[in-house]
């Protein structure tokens, strides 16, 4: 093996990363790029998943007795959603104390946002942080490390240099055409995925989000400064790169999700449903799910995705008042979900919803609105699949004026953080020590409480979601035909009976 990929638990504990409050085995798609692009340029590539192994009875000693088999010439450590912080730190040190001399580097969207404070405290053991898109520092890399090259040329990463200056050298070199990236394959993570997890993520875009949405990072503002990426364009895979990565995934897996930035290009979503329905390629798919802004997608785009195999959609629309949504930049309103639900009910696709919480201004008013939205989206036919408190971190515009919103930070710094790994389920779903903030009317335990409010709200309409969900059965199967009327009862209900206990 030329270069080992890990992806962290939350913590290194197997039995206390099981009991995270965050899902913790579903791995990156770029971390997957990355290893498929080395593997086309000849490289011997493993992805470790080690959150996964932990479910399947691995123990931290096992995995690390493994890898001490192993003779890598590079390491690399995703980290890219907080919940991995503490983990991801703790493998690169227990990592080195195995490989002294092979260095290893950390990348992924945290690992970018925080890379200067996680290269002050821990260089001891992690050689450098790469920093946004990194299939070409990667490649660059380990042929600086084969030839003894010099790392001042390598772009794209942040390092200590011989005087222990940090230094920053500069953007990535990315693709301008990224069908160069080639589609991954799923044997080469390992252990080998089996239900329920084994679900193909499929990456369609590489870019900023067209829209401003002031708590994601993805938006047209925050991308190129705090992913400090030179790509300032949505660049979307042509749909034969997309038909050919969802080919190749099929070989594996029959449940396919489709979560990034495409529904901001209507026409390419329809092009690549049509180049889906071509390939005939819904008879091979059990659950297929795709993730949309409501009102980005009309009736006819949903009906090609649907006769493409897409038989669920995400819709974030996060809050009930159209105040709220303005706040923070949504580029929708209430009527435009109103017609997102029942396009997607009439093509024969199930609408699910996201709603937040502890929003800036947000008051009780605000979240009786929210209750109403949800009543009359159940009605048509939605399935509320989540409520979460808002997540704010560095880089985003709520973050970085904070007090212009009436938002008081509680966590600030990267080791702050940490609570997400090591925060643990209760019965109860109480976790204030990840709340990242208070609001102008929303303490804590305010924020807390309304989360909790919203979930219960739900649960007690249980029957009425049920009831309509039924009433719509028969246009799903319509388009839908290899649907089992059983399985899709079941997985509605397993929704309802995981609401009170998920958080993020």
């Amino acid at each position: 093996m030329d270069i080992l990929l890990i992806h962290p638990p939350t913590v290194l504990d197997a039995e206390q990363s099981k009991k995270s409050i965050m899902s913790s085995i579903m791995i990156g798609y770029g971390m997957l790029s990355i290893g498929a692009f080395l593997e086309k340029q000849g490289y011997k590539v493993e992805i470790f998943n080690i959150p996964y192994a932990y479910s399947l009875g691995f123990t931290e000693d096992n995995i690390f007795n493994l890898f001490k088999s192993y003779s890598p010439k590079l390491i690399g450590i995703e980290l890219n959603w907080l919940q991995f912080s503490k983990g991801a730190i703790e493998c690169a040190k227990k990592l080195k104390e195995i490989f002294p001399n092979t260095p290893i580097v950390m990348g992924g969207v945290n690992a970018t946002i925080f890379a200067r404070e996680i290269l002050e405290y821990y260089n001891k053991f992690i050689d450098a942080i790469f920093i946004g898109e990194s299939e070409l520092t990667f490649l660059d890399y380990i042929n600086n490390i084969e030839n003894n090259g010099d790392l001042t040329k390598i772009r794209g990463i942040l390092r200590k240099d011989e005087n222990n200056r940090t230094r920053d050298q500069g953007p990535a070199r990315i693709f301008k055409n990224i069908d160069e990236i080639p589609p991954y394959k799923l044997n080469i993570v390992k252990p080998r995925l089996i239900p329920p997890y084994d679900i193909g993520m499929i990456n369609t875009c590489r870019g900023p989000c067209i829209h401003n949405c002031f708590y994601c990072i993805g938006n047209r503002n925050t991308y190129s400064t705090s992913l400090k990426s030179s790509r300032t364009n949505l660049d979307i895979h042509s749909p034969e790169w997309i038909v050919s990565q969802i080919q190749i995934l099929l070989r594996d897996v029959k449940k396919l999700s489709i979560q990034d930035y495409i529904y901001c290009k209507p026409k390419k979503v329809l092009q690549i449903a049509k180049a889906m329905q071509k390939e005939g390629l819904d008879d091979k798919i059990e659950y297929f799910n795709f993730a949309a802004l409501p009102g980005s997608l009309n009736k006819e785009i949903l009906t090609a995705l649907s006769k493409a195999g897409i038989d669920n959609i995400d819709f974030g629309v996060e809050s009930g008042s159209q105040n709220i949504l303005k706040i923070i930049k949504r580029p929708y309103t209430i009527p435009n979900v109103i017609d997102s639900i029942k396009s997607s009910i009439e093509s024969g696709i199930l609408p699910k919803t996201y709603w937040l919480v502890g929003l800036p201004f947000e008051t009780e008013s605000d979240i009786e609105k929210t209750k109403e939205l949800i009543i009359k989206t159940i009605k048509l036919g939605a399935l509320p699949k989540w409520v979460t408190p808002l997540c704010l971190f560095p880089g985003l515009e709520l973050f970085e004026n904070a007090k212009k919103y009436g938002i008081k930070l509680r966590l600030k710094k990267f080791q702050d953080f940490f609570t997400f790994s090591t925060t643990q389920r209760n019965i109860d779903s109480w976790y204030p020590s990840v709340i990242t903030h208070e609001t102008e009317n929303f303490t804590i335990n305010d924020i807390l409480k309304k989360s909790l409010e919203l979930k219960k709200f739900i649960s007690t309409n249980s029957n009425l979601i049920l009831t309509h969900q039924m009433n719509n059965l028969e246009n799903y199967f319509k388009f839908h035909p290899k649907f089992d009327e059983n399985k899709l009862i079941q997985r509605i209900k397993m929704v309802l009976s995981l609401l009170k206990y998920t958080f993020f």
